[in-house]
């Protein structure tokens, strides 16, 4: 007849002891021991991965809590990421998010520091980005704004608005202009206009399309100043460098307002 084998008079506590381990693994203070280890063993790169992935397959967590990604990115950042500017960067911009979002902003204060650091340096080498020179620029301006530091957000503001390539200074004259609405004033125009002429002279000419828009734009302005002869050369110009923009209606009309007598 046979036995059922009964582990516990095999290995006495056998079972409490399984328990133990059992809820050892699933228990928090696991979670926080696995966690720790992670941060002292990983390095930078590793840290910012799962910082930006937002979860650590070994903890077997579906995502991390913004605290734990702030800790993850924190570890990175006081590790260094050596000359990889463009890693401390993300990463820094990553943590102050993070920070935003606990409501912890004074914690945020001297990483604040740290990210403006590592703008700087991308602005002093000649190290690939993600931004635009002119978007450092401003990034760097409204960090030194939010840490009250008003002359340097103004400089590095004024150095924004010169650093601007083409492509940004068409589209931010384009969203100035659609904020300004349908009443443009001589002062506001004229600005526009000045930003559009320098738009041109750093687009390269290849890129009909974005002229074609420089020409659109000028004949907006125009036209909104009643300027119609001047605005109807500009669409015209404007089909020139590229046929399909849409701004045929528009020319047709001004065309038959061109032409009804004067009274």
């Amino acid at each position: 007849m046979n036995k059922e084998i009964v582990l516990d008079e095999i290995l006495p506590g056998f079972r409490d002891k399984f328990q133990r381990q059992v809820d050892f693994y699933f228990s928090e203070d696991r979670r926080n021991k696995s966690f720790e280890n992670i941060l002292s063993r990983s390095s930078p790169q590793e840290l910012l991965s799962m910082a930006q992935n937002g979860r650590i397959e070994i903890l077997a967590l579906p995502e991390l809590a913004a605290e734990d990604i702030a800790r993850l990115l924190e570890r990175a950042i006081d590790l260094g990421f050596g000359s990889d500017v463009r890693m401390g960067v993300r990463a820094s911009r990553l943590l102050l998010e993070k920070y935003e979002l606990i409501g912890q902003p004074e914690r945020a204060l001297p990483y604040q520091k740290k990210y403006i650091e590592l703008l700087k340096a991308w602005i002093d080498g000649s190290t690939t980005f993600d931004y635009q020179r002119s978007d450092v620029c401003g990034l760097i301006a409204s960090t030194c704004a939010k840490l009250g530091d008003k002359e340097q957000a103004a400089n590095y503001r004024q150095l924004q608005l010169e650093n601007r390539d083409g492509f940004t200074l068409l589209r931010d004259t384009k969203e100035e202009l659609r904020s300004l609405g349908k009443e443009i004033s001589k002062e506001d125009g004229a600005r526009i206009l000045g930003a559009l002429t320098t738009a041109a002279e750093r687009l390269p000419q290849k890129f009909s399309e974005e002229h074609a828009e420089i020409y659109r734009t000028t004949g907006d302005i125009l036209a909104a100043w009643g300027d119609d002869r001047q605005a109807i050369q500009y669409f015209e110009a404007a089909i020139k460098m590229n046929p399909k923009i849409a701004v045929k209606r528009r020319l047709e009309k001004l065309n038959e307002r061109a032409k009804l007598p004067e009274l």
